[in-house]
């Protein structure tokens, strides 16, 4: 952790390329390397591109920003990624975070600016990192355990013969806001038309919109619109051609019935005739 609280990257560089593992839990509540890296405490060391691709570094050499690291503040304790301990120490310098732009100093103005590119930065990373990780799943049943995550209730089945009832099986998937990045400490909603992303507020839902996922949702209603059309063409068929042979059946039954019908009619009449 010395060599990146300071600003030897290329000791870091040397270490990475001769086996260091990136993701060793380090002390004094950091958690891992990548979030020493991108804690506001030791950013006087090196310039915003020089923080950004020290982040890189540490990817490209398998660390992983999905780990789970320990945040506390006071007696509240969560447990979230390095994106969320990156927003953790974001918030803590009130004085950057909770002031409007045009107050703050140039100075300020400029670690506020370097300060939300990192952010930017690491989120699209960890986006890329799901979007990647949830690409080996089924994506049917991750699409389906995501409606049921963000409905109200779960549905439930029974089994015969029993009155057990039993949770549809879901798939575990990594929950977090598509813009910010955020798990922990925010409530996460999704979108009203896909159910495939979350965002943590209205900011975000918007933000997330205009920049990737309109184009998103749009690409996964119209796909599952398409594979949607011929399961139901097939259906209609199937219906058709069942209708028909019902049709059928019900035709010669008729015909059959009111032959008979006719034959007796006219057996009768031809009777009466004779026997008048």
């Amino acid at each position: 952790m010395s060599h990146i609280a300071c600003a030897h990257l290329q000791a870091v560089v040397e270490l990475l390329e001769h086996g260091a593992d990136p993701n060793l839990p380090l002390s004094r509540a950091v958690g891992s390397a990548l979030c020493a890296a991108v804690s506001t405490a030791y950013e006087q060391q090196r310039t915003a591109a020089q923080r950004i691709a020290l982040v890189d570094k540490l990817l490209e050499a398998g660390a992983n920003i999905l780990a789970p690291v320990p945040l506390r503040e006071g007696q509240t304790k969560a447990v979230g990624t390095a994106v969320d301990y990156a927003y953790f120490k974001y918030y803590q310098d009130t004085r950057i975070a909770h002031t409007p732009y045009h107050v703050l100093s140039a100075s300020e103005q400029e670690v506020l600016q370097t300060r939300r590119s990192l952010l930017e930065h690491i989120t699209v990373k960890l986006r890329e990192c799901v979007i990647l990780k949830e690409k080996e799943w089924d994506q049917e049943k991750l699409r389906r355990s995501k409606k049921l995550d963000s409905a109200v209730h779960t549905r439930v089945s029974k089994k015969k013969g029993g009155s057990l009832c039993v949770e549809e099986v879901r798939l575990p998937f990594f929950k977090y806001c598509y813009q910010c990045g955020r798990s922990v400490g925010v409530q996460l909603l999704p979108c009203t038309r896909c159910h495939e992303v979350f965002t943590c507020s209205e900011t975000c839902r918007r933000n997330a919109w205009s920049q990737q996922h309109r184009q998103e949702c749009s690409g996964s209603l119209e796909k599952r619109t398409s594979q949607a059309a011929p399961d139901a063409s097939r259906a209609g068929l199937k219906k058709n051609v069942t209708g028909k042979k019902g049709e059928k059946g019900r035709e010669g039954k008729e015909d059959r019935r009111g032959g008979t019908k006719s034959k007796a009619g006219t057996g009768g009449r031809e009777r009466h005739r004779k026997n008048n």
